[in-house]
């Protein structure tokens, strides 16, 4: 038996589908120049939300990238620690 039907695939809901929005939020208000996440749980939160979009000038790392950046990098800039275990 033939089949003239398809299936339509569905993508499932990204986790914490308001991340988003209240991440928009929390940059607005504070205006980071550097995105650190804690673990690679909030970096991959982020990735799946495709957060970079919203501060695409903004250099975003995990905690393991912090001693290979140049004190210059950090020194002096306002730094958003981003740590998924709280939301």
């Amino acid at each position: 038996m033939a089949s003239d039907s398809t299936v339509a695939v569905v993508d499932p809901p990204a986790p914490f589908a308001d991340f988003l929005p209240w991440f928009t939020q929390v940059t607005e208000d504070i205006k980071p120049e550097l995105v650190v996440c804690i673990a690679r749980s909030a970096l991959r939160l982020m990735q799946m939300h495709d957060a970079s979009r919203v501060l695409p000038q903004v250099l975003t790392v995990s905690q393991h990238t912090l001693p290979f950046l140049s004190d210059d990098a950090i020194r002096g800039r306002r730094i958003l620690i981003f740590d998924d275990s709280v939301i």
